[in-house]
């Protein structure tokens, strides 16, 4: 069993090493890919755990609806930066409450699937393909820099 904790942890560690950041939230604003739904690649990889793109589309299926959210949510927290500090450090927490409880989705999704011990293939390479962006270089590039960061 996956560890909700464990995720978090790792989540929060992983965001902050060099070029993991600035490379996850690129791919999400110019992409439309989810921060947490790469920390989880990142974190199953870690664990040797590979990930069908079966498996991977349930995930974003599980996470479909509080991703709208936190879409929304962000937006909203974006605009008030300029306007009103301290509105936007509550948004903030908010968001980073609904980022937490949305990785809790992904493992309960994760826990109820048989992930098999990680072979040749990436987690991340999985999710440029279920997104259909596989042949994207500038795309192909920042996900082998979050990749390769240990």
């Amino acid at each position: 069993m996956l560890s909700e904790q464990a995720f978090w942890s790792f989540s929060c560690e992983h965001y902050e090493k060099q070029g993991v950041k600035d490379a996850c939230l690129k791919l999400q604003n110019e992409y439309d890919f989810n921060v947490n739904v790469i920390l989880m690649c990142c974190f199953l990889q870690k664990q040797n755990l590979s990930l069908s793109e079966a498996q991977l589309r349930e995930c974003l299926k599980a996470t479909n609806e509080s991703d709208q959210h936190l879409k929304s949510l962000r937006i909203n927290r974006m605009a008030l930066k300029a306007f009103n500090e301290q509105a936007y450090g509550h948004m903030l927490k908010a968001e980073l409450e609904l980022e937490r409880q949305q990785q809790q989705e992904l493992i309960k999704v994760l826990n109820q699937q048989l992930l098999q011990p990680l072979e040749s293939s990436r987690n991340l390479e999985t999710y440029l393909n279920c997104l259909g962006l596989s042949n994207e270089a500038d795309v192909k590039a920042l996900v082998t820099l979050i990749d390769t960061i240990k």
